[in-house]
């Protein structure tokens, strides 16, 4: 910085500028000033970024600076060329003010880190290359990760078909265990070692979007928000998510205006996407916000293999945009326990997966608060609303003595809150993989159903349960 813009600097580019052949005197004076201002500028903006000598923040900006520079010599080098070709010799001035800025650089990039000069250098040389570069080799790693995915999936079914099989020849517990064990151990297996990350996913739906621009009327943005962008998935499902997003953009290009419609309704000229990914603990919920029309209606048809384990909505907001949410089981396999929701036997048993219960109790009458309406587990807590099952889902209340409690996290206006679930009876823990409910027969409790020794059992949606009854 000290040499920036000072009376070294003005020298040595004086110096440089007299061996260039054709310029004047009052050209070449000019030139030294004006580079000297703009190495001023440089200088100043680096200096804004130290604060009691700490200077790690401009030695982060100094790439920034240093690419800045190469790229306007880049375009200075090829309107050099371009009047050499077609006038039979470049502007002096021109060639005097890429050869300084070359000077300029050299000193730049003495301070750069090998590693950070190496890079910098790749990305000044083809950005374009660069950013596709990472496009296709993500690719790449989808369609093998995919192509994996789909032959465990094939050994998966064999598997899940001879378990099938046997339970229609044998009541031997011990073959109906182990086949069941067996399915259950290469699932979890072949979700564990196929996955990719959340940024992986970003850079895959980038892909689509690029695809469909040489089509588009309009500019695509992609911004998101995630927690954390190295948290992983199975593979095979965001290959279906991608398939989704694919007919979705699809929809959403063919029917969005172009920037002229766009700015006069108050919006942007570019459409803007906005991803939220969320990996929570069993399941992984993608939501995609767009600001464009909202007047294409979402619609799969016919539904793909690989997405019928997802659950689909798509809201649509006329002159404000749409916003489409994907929901699938984010393990293949899990556990869940089975109650009774309410007296009556003839009603269907209901899974709630274990993994969102905190504790499963009984409850003396003196634990019963508010006319029965909260739940007290402590002398000296408060109490937590209850949500009374039976009620909720068959219009058959259970009885607030007899019933079994299972304290559940729900979602609240306020956040997270404990909140007891009141049911006739516990039925015990099994194991499966929840199928989600089709987006044109779901209701409000559902979320899927799993396959229980040949009976389907529905599982209930916790995120939904979220007042009191």
């Amino acid at each position: 910085m000290a040499y920036l813009g000072s009376a070294e600097h003005t020298q040595r580019v004086d110096d440089m500028l007299g061996h260039v052949d054709g310029i004047t005197l009052d050209q070449r004076s000019t030139l030294v000033d004006e580079i000297t201002r703009n190495a001023l500028a440089l200088r100043a903006s680096l200096l804004d970024l130290i604060v009691e000598d700490d200077t790690s923040e401009a030695e982060i900006v100094l790439p920034y600076l240093w690419l800045e520079k190469r790229f306007e010599w880049m375009r200075l080098n090829s309107q050099m060329q371009y009047q050499t070709v077609f006038q039979g010799r470049a502007d002096p001035v021109l060639m005097a003010r890429g050869a300084a800025l070359s000077d300029l650089i050299g000193v730049l990039e003495s301070y750069l880190p090998p590693e950070t000069a190496f890079f910098a250098s790749k990305v000044a040389a083809d950005p374009l290359g660069v950013a596709r570069a990472e496009l296709v080799r993500n690719e790449r790693i989808f369609e093998a990760l995919e192509v994996a995915g789909t032959g465990g999936r094939a050994a998966v079914g064999a598997i899940l078909t001879a378990s099938d099989i046997a339970e229609r020849f044998s009541s031997d517990e011990r073959v109906l265990g182990a086949l069941e064990s067996a399915s259950a151990t290469a699932i979890e297996a072949i979700g564990r070692h196929l996955r990719i990350t959340v940024d992986d996913f970003r850079l895959a739906l980038e892909s689509e979007i690029a695809a469909l621009l040489a089509n588009s009327p309009v500019h695509i943005a992609l911004e998101t928000s995630t927690d954390d962008v190295h948290a992983d998935f199975p593979a095979l499902i965001a290959r279906g998510m991608r398939k989704i997003v694919r007919i979705w953009l699809t929809d959403l290009v063919s029917t969005t205006s172009g920037p002229a419609a766009r700015i006069a309704t108050g919006r942007k000229a570019n459409l803007t996407l906005s991803l939220t990914v969320a990996v929570q603990p069993g399941e992984f919920i993608m939501q995609l916000t767009d600001d464009g029309d909202g007047v294409q209606e979402f619609v799969l048809t016919p539904p793909d293999r690989t997405l019928r384990d997802m659950q689909i909505s798509h809201d649509r907001f006329p002159g404000d945009g749409s916003m489409l949410t994907v929901r699938c089981g984010l393990r293949s396999v899990q556990e869940y326990l089975l109650v009774q929701a309410s007296a009556n036997e003839s009603d269907a048993t209901i899974a709630i997966a274990l993994a969102s219960i905190e504790r499963m109790s009984k409850a003396d009458p003196d634990d019963l608060a508010v006319h029965g309406l909260a739940l007290q587990t402590a002398p000296t807590s408060g109490g937590m609303p209850i949500i009374d099952l039976g009620r909720c889902l068959y219009d058959s209340a259970v009885d607030s003595v007899s019933g079994m409690y299972v304290i559940v996290q729900l979602r609240a206006a306020t956040g997270m809150q404990r909140t007891a679930l009141r049911v006739h009876e516990l039925h015990g823990i099994c194991r499966g993989s929840v199928s989600y409910v089709p987006t044109h027969c779901k209701t409000d409790w559902l979320r899927g159903f799993i396959m229980n020794r040949r009976r389907m059992i529905g599982v209930l949606d916790l995120d939904r349960l979220t007042s009191p009854v």
